[in-house]
């Protein structure tokens, strides 16, 4: 019935498919709560996300919007031991996701000949397919990683209409994830947990 109904109203209204790609940086925040151990972000990363996307009108100048992303982060962090004689190391990951993000577009009415601002908010869902870790040292805080992240996702740019059917964008994204990508860790006597932020500049065609 659900189907039947995103069909009809699909047939009815405005939809528009596109590409899109965006570059920035990949941040991770880390808080932790043991006596012997001090986490801490070392650097950021340039990063970058890309995937396909359809935009659906529910209502003038209103759109739910939803697609498919490959997303790569960078975890990037030290560690310092004090239980046993001090030291410090550093890990770095690498992490590979499928992203699906379920959201809704709001434009305004032409500012300028052609050319509307956008506004986004809305959920995500990242599967994650790989995390190679890159890392000299024996000892690594995260045991596993967690398979599933979901966070918030918001964006604004301007819109540039090419034709009837084409038009091409620029803006600015900003992710927030919330759950711990750490699943399982080394004892160490407390929990260390570590969520991505991701910030960047997304360009991308639609039809």
């Amino acid at each position: 019935i659900g189907l039947f109904l995103m069909m009809t109203v699909a047939a009815h209204a405005q939809v528009n498919l596109g590409v899109k790609l965006t570059p920035g940086l990949s941040f991770t925040r880390v808080s932790e709560n043991s006596d012997v151990l001090d986490v801490t972000d070392t650097k950021s990363g340039l990063k970058y996300i890309g995937g396909i996307f359809l935009d659906l009108e529910f209502a003038e100048n209103y759109f739910f919007s939803t697609g498919i992303n490959y997303t790569t982060r960078k975890m990037n962090f030290t560690s310092t031991l004090t239980g046993i004689g001090q030291f410090s190391y550093t890990d770095e990951y690498n992490l590979q996701y499928v992203q699906v993000p379920i959201s809704i577009k709001l434009y305004t009415n032409e500012v300028a000949i052609d050319k509307k601002v956008y506004f986004q908010v809305g959920a995500l869902a990242d599967i994650k397919i790989g995390d190679d870790l890159d890392s000299n040292n024996n000892l690594h805080i995260a045991d596993e990683l967690s398979s599933f992240d979901t966070g918030l996702l918001l964006a604004s740019g301007l819109e540039l209409s090419l034709g009837t059917n084409t038009k091409a964008f620029a803006g600015l994204t900003f992710q927030r994830n919330f759950l711990n990508v750490i699943k399982s860790q080394i004892d160490v006597g407390g929990d260390v947990k570590m969520q991505h932020t991701f910030f960047g500049i997304e360009v991308g065609v639609k039809f």
